[in-house]
């Protein structure tokens, strides 16, 4: 798993609380938690799914952003945020 997929994982779950007080039932079957399955074939209600596409594009729109800026920039980007 790459370490987009990993920060995306800990995105989902954080965002819709699949482990917390209240997780939720189909956590062995999504693929944000254990499973293959779609957020929408687990819950229907979930919106999951289209989180991970903004998370996706976000993080793509920033390394486009990074590799577009002088190597110094980028740097100062990156640790002055």
């Amino acid at each position: 798993m790459t370490r987009k997929e990993n920060m995306l994982r800990e995105a989902v779950q954080k965002e819709y609380l699949c482990n917390g007080k209240y997780a939720c039932s189909e956590r062995d079957y999504c693929r944000f938690c254990e499973g293959k399955n779609t957020a929408h074939d687990c819950d229907y209600e979930c919106y999951a799914d289209e989180f991970a596409k903004g998370f996706d594009a976000g993080w793509d729109a920033c390394l486009k952003y990074l590799g577009e800026i002088p190597w110094n920039e980028a740097m100062n980007e990156i640790c002055n945020r």
